[in-house]
C-alpha cells in the first residue's frame, strides 16, 4: 500500500511540473519546430576544422543551409552516427561541441565492429544550443558523418 502511495504522489510530481513548463525543451510546440541537422565540413568559420552541423533536411528531401535563428535555441533530443576506418573491436567517443570555444555539450560512445564500422542511433537528455554559435562534431579516427534531430524554441 505504502509502495503505490509513493508512486502515486511521484507521478503527480511529474505531471505538475509538466504542466508548470518545466519540461518545454523537451517537446516542440508545433511540427515546423522540428528540424533534422546534418554535420558537413567545416568551411573555415567556426569548428576548428572538426565537421559542422550546418545543413538542415527539409520536409521535402532537400537541404538548406542552417543556422539558429536569433533570440531561440536549437534543443538536440537525439544523435544519428555513420562511420569507418576505426580502429576495430574498441569504443568509439563522439563528442558534440560548441562554438566559439568548442566547449563539449554531449559525448556518446559506440562499439566499433571487426571491420572498422560504427553506427548508433541515440536518444539523448536534450541538449541547448545558443543562437549565435554552431554544434561541431569531434570523432577522431575514422571518417564519419552525424544528424542531430531536435527542435528549435524561443530563448529563456
Amino acid at each position: 500500500m505504502r509502495i503505490a502511495l509513493v508512486i502515486s504522489m511521484t507521478i503527480g510530481a511529474l505531471l505538475a511540473t509538466i504542466e508548470k513548463g518545466n519540461a518545454a525543451s523537451v517537446l516542440p510546440e508545433k511540427p515546423s519546430e522540428l528540424v533534422t541537422v546534418v554535420s558537413v565540413s567545416d568551411d573555415g568559420t567556426s569548428c576548428q576544422g572538426f565537421p559542422r552541423f550546418r545543413r538542415q533536411l527539409t520536409a521535402d528531401g532537400t537541404y538548406v543551409d542552417f543556422s539558429i535563428p536569433p533570440k531561440q535555441v536549437l534543443v538536440v533530443t537525439a544523435v544519428g552516427v555513420d562511420g569507418q576506418g576505426y580502429t576495430p573491436n574498441r569504443r568509439q567517443p563522439i563528442r558534440l561541441l560548441q562554438t566559439p570555444s568548442l566547449f563539449q555539450k554531449l559525448v556518446i560512445y559506440d562499439q566499433v565492429d571487426a571491420l572498422g564500422f560504427i553506427g548508433v542511433y541515440q536518444v539523448v537528455s536534450p541538449v541547448v544550443v545558443t543562437s549565435g554559435s554552431s554544434l561541431c562534431l569531434e570523432a577522431f579516427g575514422g571518417l564519419t558523418t552525424a544528424t542531430v534531430y531536435g527542435h528549435l524554441e524561443k530563448a529563456k
